[in-house]
Protein backbone atom coordinates (compact mmCIF):
# COMPACT_ATOMS: atom_id res chain seq x y z
CA UNK A 1 0.00 0.00 0.00
CA UNK A 2 1.27 3.31 -0.68
CA UNK A 3 0.27 6.33 0.99
CA UNK A 4 -0.38 9.58 -0.37
CA UNK A 5 1.49 11.21 2.54
CA UNK A 6 4.84 8.37 2.82
CA UNK A 7 5.41 9.16 6.36
CA UNK A 8 2.17 8.62 8.12
CA UNK A 9 3.77 6.54 10.43
CA UNK A 10 5.35 9.48 13.22
CA UNK A 11 8.34 7.82 15.54
CA UNK A 12 8.85 9.65 18.96
CA UNK A 13 11.93 8.48 21.14
CA UNK A 14 13.64 10.17 23.62
CA UNK A 15 15.26 9.56 27.21
CA UNK A 16 13.61 8.38 29.92
CA UNK A 17 11.64 10.34 31.74
CA UNK A 18 12.14 12.99 29.30
CA UNK A 19 8.12 13.52 28.55
CA UNK A 20 7.39 11.06 25.97
CA UNK A 21 3.79 10.17 27.11
CA UNK A 22 3.11 13.95 28.55
CA UNK A 23 3.80 14.68 24.87
CA UNK A 24 1.32 12.05 23.44
CA UNK A 25 -1.29 13.61 25.61
CA UNK A 26 -0.94 16.95 24.41
CA UNK A 27 -1.12 15.46 20.82
CA UNK A 28 -4.49 13.65 21.29
CA UNK A 29 -6.13 16.73 22.78
CA UNK A 30 -5.43 18.59 19.11
CA UNK A 31 -6.90 15.96 17.25
CA UNK A 32 -10.20 15.43 16.19
CA UNK A 33 -12.93 13.52 17.90
CA UNK A 34 -12.95 10.04 16.09
CA UNK A 35 -11.91 6.46 17.11
CA UNK A 36 -8.30 6.15 18.71
CA UNK A 37 -6.83 2.45 19.13
CA UNK A 38 -3.62 1.55 20.29
CA UNK A 39 -2.48 1.23 23.87
CA UNK A 40 -0.97 2.99 26.97
CA UNK A 41 1.53 1.91 29.61
CA UNK A 42 1.78 3.91 32.93
CA UNK A 43 3.36 3.21 36.29
CA UNK A 44 1.28 1.17 38.58
CA UNK A 45 -0.31 3.64 40.83
CA UNK A 46 1.15 2.25 43.98
CA UNK A 47 3.32 5.46 44.56
CA UNK A 48 6.69 4.10 43.43
CA UNK A 49 7.94 2.16 40.91
CA UNK A 50 6.69 -1.33 41.32
CA UNK A 51 5.59 -2.05 37.80
CA UNK A 52 3.95 -0.65 34.84
CA UNK A 53 0.59 -1.63 33.48
CA UNK A 54 -0.77 -1.33 29.79
CA UNK A 55 -4.60 -0.66 28.09
CA UNK A 56 -6.48 0.74 25.58
CA UNK A 57 -7.10 4.15 24.98
CA UNK A 58 -10.62 3.82 26.36
CA UNK A 59 -10.65 1.54 28.93
CA UNK A 60 -9.20 -0.45 32.02
CA UNK A 61 -5.57 -0.72 32.18
CA UNK A 62 -3.75 -4.04 33.30
CA UNK A 63 -0.55 -4.72 34.56
CA UNK A 64 2.44 -6.28 32.67
CA UNK A 65 5.50 -6.76 34.83
CA UNK A 66 6.57 -6.10 38.21
CA UNK A 67 9.61 -5.51 40.08
CA UNK A 68 10.86 -7.14 42.75
CA UNK A 69 11.93 -5.33 46.17
CA UNK A 70 15.72 -6.00 45.01
CA UNK A 71 18.20 -3.72 43.96
CA UNK A 72 18.77 -5.28 40.67
CA UNK A 73 14.71 -5.69 40.13
CA UNK A 74 15.16 -3.27 37.12
CA UNK A 75 17.04 -6.29 35.15
CA UNK A 76 14.95 -9.42 36.60
CA UNK A 77 11.48 -8.18 35.86
CA UNK A 78 8.42 -10.30 35.83
CA UNK A 79 6.45 -10.19 33.08
CA UNK A 80 3.26 -10.86 32.52
CA UNK A 81 3.60 -12.26 28.53
CA UNK A 82 -0.38 -13.22 27.96
CA UNK A 83 -1.19 -9.70 28.68
CA UNK A 84 0.73 -9.02 25.51
CA UNK A 85 -0.33 -12.23 23.49
CA UNK A 86 -3.94 -11.67 24.45
CA UNK A 87 -5.12 -8.19 25.65
CA UNK A 88 -2.41 -6.06 23.63
CA UNK A 89 -2.44 -7.59 20.60
CA UNK A 90 -6.56 -7.71 20.31
CA UNK A 91 -6.14 -4.28 20.86
CA UNK A 92 -4.02 -3.67 17.80
CA UNK A 93 -6.03 -5.56 16.20
CA UNK A 94 -8.89 -3.54 16.20
CA UNK A 95 -6.60 -0.04 16.02
CA UNK A 96 -6.53 -0.99 11.72
CA UNK A 97 -10.23 0.45 11.42
CA UNK A 98 -9.56 3.51 14.10
CA UNK A 99 -9.27 7.09 12.90
CA UNK A 100 -5.75 7.35 14.69
CA UNK A 101 -3.46 4.33 16.26
CA UNK A 102 -1.60 5.65 19.12
CA UNK A 103 1.09 3.18 20.99
CA UNK A 104 2.26 4.26 23.97
CA UNK A 105 5.57 2.74 24.61
CA UNK A 106 7.23 -0.02 22.55
CA UNK A 107 9.97 -0.98 24.79
CA UNK A 108 12.53 -4.01 25.40
CA UNK A 109 10.28 -6.24 27.64
CA UNK A 110 7.32 -7.51 24.67
CA UNK A 111 9.99 -7.74 22.04
CA UNK A 112 10.08 -11.39 22.14
CA UNK A 113 6.38 -11.83 22.33
CA UNK A 114 5.34 -13.41 18.66
CA UNK A 115 1.92 -12.68 18.99
CA UNK A 116 2.45 -8.59 19.97
CA UNK A 117 5.01 -8.16 17.05
CA UNK A 118 3.48 -9.82 14.75
CA UNK A 119 0.00 -7.49 15.73
CA UNK A 120 2.57 -4.07 15.55
CA UNK A 121 3.75 -5.12 12.48
CA UNK A 122 0.37 -5.37 10.72
CA UNK A 123 -1.47 -2.24 12.45
CA UNK A 124 2.26 -0.05 10.79
CA UNK A 125 1.38 -2.01 7.62
CA UNK A 126 -2.12 -0.57 7.56
CA UNK A 127 -3.66 2.99 6.28
CA UNK A 128 -4.61 3.87 10.18
CA UNK A 129 -1.64 6.85 10.57
CA UNK A 130 0.28 6.19 13.56
CA UNK A 131 2.27 7.47 16.60
CA UNK A 132 4.49 5.35 17.93
CA UNK A 133 6.59 6.29 21.31
CA UNK A 134 9.62 3.69 21.59
CA UNK A 135 12.32 3.87 24.13
CA UNK A 136 15.30 4.43 22.83
CA UNK A 137 16.84 1.37 23.44
CA UNK A 138 14.66 -0.28 21.89
CA UNK A 139 14.66 1.53 18.60
CA UNK A 140 16.69 -0.84 16.57
CA UNK A 141 14.47 -3.43 17.20
CA UNK A 142 11.36 -1.95 16.20
CA UNK A 143 12.41 -0.39 13.36
CA UNK A 144 13.01 -3.52 12.17
CA UNK A 145 9.20 -4.17 12.39
CA UNK A 146 8.15 -1.26 10.45
CA UNK A 147 7.72 0.09 6.84
CA UNK A 148 10.87 1.97 7.47
CA UNK A 149 9.48 4.37 3.97
CA UNK A 150 6.81 5.60 6.40
CA UNK A 151 8.15 6.08 9.51
CA UNK A 152 9.36 9.83 10.51
CA UNK A 153 11.68 9.69 13.50
CA UNK A 154 12.17 12.48 16.22
CA UNK A 155 13.42 12.54 19.32
CA UNK A 156 12.35 14.70 22.05
CA UNK A 157 14.64 16.88 24.23
CA UNK A 158 14.06 20.10 26.43
CA UNK A 159 14.60 21.94 23.35
CA UNK A 160 11.64 20.92 21.21
CA UNK A 161 9.08 19.12 24.15
CA UNK A 162 6.97 22.49 23.63
CA UNK A 163 6.49 22.77 20.12
CA UNK A 164 6.55 18.86 18.81
CA UNK A 165 3.51 18.44 20.35
CA UNK A 166 2.01 20.77 17.35
CA UNK A 167 3.76 19.55 14.66
CA UNK A 168 3.31 15.87 15.35
CA UNK A 169 -0.82 16.43 15.83
CA UNK A 170 -0.58 18.47 12.60
CA UNK A 171 1.52 15.94 10.51
CA UNK A 172 -1.08 13.06 11.69
CA UNK A 173 -4.48 15.51 11.33
CA UNK A 174 -3.06 15.61 7.22
CA UNK A 175 -2.06 11.47 7.42
CA UNK A 176 -5.92 11.07 8.48
CA UNK A 177 -6.84 13.44 5.56
CA UNK A 178 -4.53 11.52 2.99
CA UNK A 179 -6.68 7.92 3.94
CA UNK A 180 -9.98 9.97 3.64
CA UNK A 181 -9.89 11.03 0.30
CA UNK A 182 -7.15 8.08 -1.15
Amino acid sequence: MTSKNPCDRLILTGPMQSGKSTVVRQILAQLEPGRLGGFQTEPLPEGRRVGFQIGPWDGVCVPFVRFSGQANALWNPQVDASVFSNQAAGWLRAAVNADWCVLDELGILEQGIDAFVQEVNRVASSTVPMLAVIQERALPFWMEHLPQDRCRIYRLDAGNRDSLNKQLANELKQARLNRLSG
